[in-house]
């Protein structure tokens, strides 16, 4: 490719002023030419800057033209970072530029998206603008019942409570809280309650505490497996509106334990056996004037003995402020509190001068959310504060976001999401003279996508992006060639480049460059515009 005819200028007296060039901006003050040696300042256009991101510059008249050279080129500013988290800290960009961007927790771009990238056009950023939205939940109804607190829009992370009406009963979580895709767990409902007669069978497993003719609403139950089978699920059931929910399972433990070692001060009682089963214990004594805490007797659970300690006077545990423990100001190693924290009570052991778990009074969090398109392998239970959760996405769906999440004072982290990966594409499709910008991969995911930029002189026509959609990429971009100007020309036309100190002949398909006359030269009356 090459240039039009190039502009010929011929020899001219020396010039005593700096004319002012058209760009894309405007001189302060606002005057055709300025002498040689006068200052001016320059401001450019909206949606244009300097290639340093500058929107006014000083510069000066000398005999050789201005300096620096009035410069004003298309640019996009970086967003205001309001509800966005970046990738860079470049403020400018030039067209074709790539941006990506990450919403804060609690917003979003859609339903199933947190983040994205835009380009930097000639026309600004496309999309245009990046955004990122609060999600919110519209307020629950309650039949035959209340929540609390009483609002009709809650924020992201905002966690509800459930009141029944006198004579009716809550059947589902006592709370919920608010998350992208709405309310989890779902609502209860308020209902006249049932009653459950039979105790469950579990396999392999039995099932404690008070026996009772008949069951009401909120009983509740223990589950302990025989000797050989774990536990999987929650220990503790409940009559929920006529059945006992949620049942664990049993399941064969095949690692087994050796002989019980002795530990410091203290021995196994009854080690009788060279192998146990999981599940079985045996009693540690402690020497004379020393004290067993911990688990005792000791318990071989998977394959490992969960052992307790003896101690020569253990220390003993002082009544704390901060809860309303049971009477008594000391309490001995070994003894349990109990405590109330708002409406809830809980308990914690003194183990040798300290309580385990350590008392505090933090909220609950609800039953952890259930995430479309997620495996549920979380209990639907009252969790602690600090306690975690993980998730793992069904088949076909991508995790994006953080696999565990934990229960903050009353509200869990935010979750991840699990995006639906559809078709997967494979390597993406060169482009002439073109070039991927990451390093690219055997496979894609639904929706994934890679940005392209052309090798140096060459212009890219189209959008930079491609995107796996349904097992295809989308169109891919061209990269077109550049025109180039000799030194032998334009010096033979007694010409140079107007807009740069350098050397450069060469420019991008379908720009618009500009020349001027070299010292001491003008326009031949003949010659086309410079």
């Amino acid at each position: 490719m090459g240039w039009s005819p190039p502009p010929r200028c011929i020899v001219t007296e020396v010039e005593r002023t700096c004319k002012v060039p058209l760009f894309h901006g405007r001189f302060v003050p606002e005057q055709q030419s300025f002498q040689i040696n006068d200052k001016a300042r320059y401001i450019c256009q909206d949606g244009y800057t300097t290639s340093k991101g500058e929107t006014e510059v000083d510069t000066q008249c000398l005999t050789e033209g201005w300096s620096p050279e009035p410069e004003c080129i298309r640019t996009c500013l970086k967003p205001p970072a309001d509800n966005f988290i970046f990738n860079t800290t470049k403020p400018v960009f030039l067209p074709g530029d790539v941006l990506h961007y990450e919403c804060k927790e609690g917003f979003e771009i859609t339903k199933n998206s947190i983040s994205d990238t835009v380009v930097c056009t000639e026309e600004g950023w496309e999309p245009t603008p990046p955004r990122c939205v609060a999600f919110v939940c519209h307020a629950p109804f309650l039949e035959n019942g209340a929540i609390d607190p009483r609002e009709n829009v809650f924020q992201h992370k905002m966690v509800v409570r459930f009141n029944c009406d006198t004579g009716f009963t809550r059947v589902g979580s006592e709370s919920a809280q608010c998350y992208h895709f709405g309310w989890s767990p779902q609502p209860p409902v308020c209902k006249v309650p049932n009653q459950e007669s039979a105790l469950p069978r579990i396999s392999h497993g039995m099932v404690t505490g008070e026996r009772k003719a008949v069951y009401q609403h909120g009983d509740l139950l223990e589950v302990q497996c025989d000797i050989s089978f774990a536990l999987h699920g929650s220990k503790i059931i409940g009559c929920v509106d006529g059945e006992w929910a949620p049942l664990p399972s049993c399941i064969e433990e095949v690692k087994t334990c050796g002989p019980p070692r002795k530990i410091t001060k203290g021995i196994p009682a009854e080690a009788k056996s060279s192998i146990y089963r999981h599940g079985e214990t045996v009693a540690y004594q402690c020497q004379q004037r020393s004290v067993s805490i911990g688990t005792n007797p000791a318990k071989c659970l998977h394959g490992q003995w969960e052992l307790p300690s003896c101690l020569v006077n253990p220390g003993s545990c002082a009544r704390l402020q901060l809860a309303d423990f049971s009477p008594g100001n000391l309490f001995k190693t070994n003894q349990f509190a109990t405590y109330r924290c708002g409406s809830n009570l809980h308990q914690t052991k003194c183990v040798d001068g300290s309580w385990f778990p350590e008392p505090q009074c933090k909220e609950t969090c609800p039953p952890p959310p259930q995430l479309p398109n997620a495996i549920n392998i979380a209990e639907m239970r009252i969790y602690r504060s600090e306690e975690e959760i993980s998730f793992q996405c069904q088949e076909h769906f991508l995790l994006q976001g953080p696999q565990k999440i934990k229960c903050d004072d009353g509200k869990w982290q935010t979750p991840p999401r699990c995006l639906d990966i559809g078709g997967k594409c494979g390597r993406p499709p060169p482009v002439e003279h073109g070039d991927i910008r990451d390093s690219p991969k055997a496979n894609y995911f639904q929706s994934e996508s890679v940005t392209y930029q052309c090798q140096n002189l060459y212009t890219l026509e189209g959008s930079p992006r491609v995107t796996c959609q349904n097992g295809h990429w989308s169109q891919t971009p061209t990269c077109r060639g550049a025109c180039t100007a000799s030194e032998e020309d334009m010096r033979e036309h007694n010409i140079k480049l107007k807009w740069t100190n350098g050397d450069k002949i060469y420019s991008a398909d379908g720009n618009i460059i500009e020349f001027q006359c070299i010292r001491r030269h003008k326009l031949h009356p003949n010659s086309g515009a410079l």
